[in-house]
């Protein structure tokens, strides 16, 4: 007997959350002439510079435990320790907001280099380099506190 299309349908949706799968990539970035930010999982042009490398690029890796892989930040140079720091934080607001940690990681990374009293020629400040429009928006006060900062980002 044919399953009508709506059950098919149906299974398929219900079925979609328990599938698992292990996603990995190379994260790419360049600043154009505005500052705004680009990122791709790949090198489109030129422009772009590798800004996180995920395992190594002859064999794929995940970054579900990426204090356990090499990462290779060859844009903007930033302090280690500060990286630890804030990774249980980055962890949590990721999970929150159904992310990669490692995608949160990057983005600081790229913005603020993990330096939370950060602040841009164009008035972004902290850890996420959050404007003052998105910071109201988040209602964030202090900008500098790294917890509100990475959840409003």
């Amino acid at each position: 007997m044919k399953q009508p299309p709506l059950f098919a349908f149906l299974m398929a949706v219900y079925l979609l959350p328990f599938i698992s799968v292990n996603v990995c990539a190379d994260i790419y970035m360049y600043i154009d002439k505005k500052g705004n930010s680009h990122f791709s999982e790949h090198k489109k042009n030129d422009k772009y510079r590798l800004l996180l490398r995920s395992d190594s690029n002859k064999k794929k890796g995940t970054f579900k435990d990426w204090k356990e892989k090499i990462y290779t930040n060859i844009y903007m140079p930033y302090n280690k320790k500060l990286q630890d720091k804030y990774h249980a934080i980055i962890v949590q607001e990721a999970q929150r907001n159904q992310l990669e940690s490692a995608f949160v990681h990057a983005v600081i990374s790229a913005e603020s280099a993990y330096k939370a009293k950060a602040i841009s020629r164009t008035g972004a400040k902290g850890l996420m380099q959050l404007m003052p429009e998105t910071a109201k928006r988040f209602q964030v006060k202090n900008p500098f506190n790294a917890q509100k900062n990475i959840a409003a980002g």
